[in-house]
């Protein structure tokens, strides 16, 4: 019999970033602080899918914001902003129709102190997520940091630092991620968790809302996968597979877009 080959690179690279992800993903899963906020927000937003109400819709925003810390300081504000175009943002949820992140993105009048209003990007993807998770990911800057990084050496995408700033980008390259990973589980839920505590756990050393055993755990399987995340200032990423290395720095900087 002649000899067993190893897999490709780029197959290798496939099972390498697909079993990182499970298991990162299976590590937020066990942190109840983030399993029971979901069961909460899904407690609110399952009985009252439409967006009409604005007690409904008030409830919503304040308990999406509250639990996954998207900053939005005049939540009654831009609950009136949504509920003055609920039919239209029902009409998009349910086809899960990109625009509807920009029809709650902007146009909420709620400005800084400069006089700009401010982009609720993270707020936005957040909300249409919860109402329809098959169709629309989250978004905010740690899952932005692993993506960015990690497409640099596994090759599922080509970005930039920023590029995801545009939700239909950022919905491609996660499909590219699932496609490329081969990943099983239907729509963005457990997918995200993974990207999320992933640059979590690589770019805030101190975070306080992820167990010590769990960031530790990340690390240890990270580097028995050959995939090793290091340091914040600035954010600063070194990815190896096999005999391929490549040191990545994304801007630490994000514009005002919540989390």
């Amino acid at each position: 019999m002649g000899k067993s080959h190893p897999p490709p690179v780029d197959e290798l690279g496939q099972e390498v970033l697909r079993s990182f992800l499970q298991e990162c993903s299976a590590q937020f899963r066990k942190i109840p602080a983030f399993t029971e906020a979901g069961a909460a927000i899904t407690a609110i937003v399952g009985p009252c899918p439409r967006n009409g109400s604005f007690g409904e819709v008030y409830a919503k925003v304040a308990l999406i914001n509250l639990m996954w810390g998207t900053n939005v300081y005049d939540t009654r504000r831009l609950a009136r902003h949504i509920q003055s175009q609920g039919q239209n943002i029902d009409r998009l949820l349910v086809a899960g129709d990109p625009k509807v992140i920009e029809a709650i993105r902007y146009g909420h009048g709620i400005r800084t102190k400069t006089g700009a209003e401010r982009d609720f990007y993270s707020f936005a993807a957040k909300y249409a997520h919860w109402h329809n998770p098959m169709c629309y990911p989250p978004y905010d800057s740690f899952g932005d940091f692993s993506l960015v990084g990690l497409q640099r050496q596994f090759p599922f995408a080509s970005l930039r630092s920023g590029d995801l700033i545009s939700y239909v980008t950022l919905k491609r390259t996660i499909d590219k991620l699932k496609r490329y990973t081969g990943w099983s589980s239907p729509g963005y839920k457990e997918i995200d968790e993974g990207l999320w505590i992933c640059g979590k756990c690589a770019s805030d050393d101190t975070a306080q809302n992820i167990p010590q055993d769990v960031k530790t755990y990340i690390r240890e399987i990270g580097q028995q996968l050959s995939v090793e995340l290091i340091g914040r200032e600035p954010r600063r990423s070194y990815y190896s597979l096999g005999n391929r290395s490549v040191v990545t720095e994304v801007a630490a900087s994000h514009r005002s877009i919540g989390d």
